[in-house]
């Protein structure tokens, strides 16, 4: 049998009375032996909601060969290219929160610009999403915008502001609304519009059309902010 010095002995002793000492620190304070826990950030059941959508836009195919006729012969008549709308806007409101569920209130306003038809609208809106985790949200939009359109060439037309007028506006939006974050988060819904206005000509100065279908497919997208 081989010897056993006093020396290993000694390193025996200090390694078990060691092990000793941390298993007796871990069983009083549960605290070294178990994970620190995360605190999920809590969330208010009501928030102020503040919504930012700087690079919006409607496709709206009718407005595309909208023509205004001159009076004089000699002049070109002015003619809508293109066929989408940039709708930029702002929006505030309230937020109810649940662990599965979403509901916003909001109303806001933006400006319609297109290069020939431009106007400034107001709107309304409600959100409804549900929260299969705490960063992703999906549901639905629906909601309504006011505004009246107005004859805008930035003068580069034979036609005035003033040769052109067009009725009051209020159109119906809805569609699928999707966000990810929690307190700021990016947000996009995709909704139908529906918006018709009556076109009338002044001035001796006539249009291919009696109405204008301004509506179409609207992409909103931008930040969402809730308080707190």
């Amino acid at each position: 049998m081989a010897d056993i010095s006093s020396g290993d002995v000694f390193n025996r002793k200090k390694l078990f009375f060691s092990t000793l000492l941390i298993f007796f620190l871990f069983t009083v304070n549960p605290g070294f032996s178990q994970e620190t826990e995360v605190v999920p950030i809590q969330e208010s059941p009501v928030s102020f909601v503040f919504s930012i959508n700087p690079t919006s836009l409607i496709i709206s195919p009718d407005k595309t060969g909208f023509t205004i006729h001159s009076v004089n012969e000699m002049d070109e008549d002015d003619v809508v290219t293109g066929f989408s709308f940039n709708t930029p806007n702002m929006k505030a409101g309230l937020g109810f929160n649940s662990r599965l569920v979403q509901l916003d209130l909001l109303a806001g306003c933006g400006s319609l610009i297109s290069g020939r038809i431009t106007g400034s609208f107001f709107s309304g809106d409600a959100y409804c999403r549900f929260r299969p985790s705490p960063v992703i949200s999906i549901g639905i939009h629906a909601g309504f915008m006011k505004y009246t359109p107005k004859w805008d060439f930035f003068d580069v037309s034979w036609s005035e502001p003033e040769d052109v007028s067009f009725s009051p506006v209020n159109g119906l939006l809805i569609g699928p609304v999707f966000s990810f974050g929690k307190r700021a988060c990016f947000t996009i819904s995709l909704d139908y519009a529906t918006g018709v206005t009556d076109v009338k000509t002044h001035n001796g100065y006539s249009s291919n059309r009696d109405k204008l279908d301004l509506g179409g497919l609207m992409l909103n997208y931008g930040l969402l902010l809730r308080v707190p």
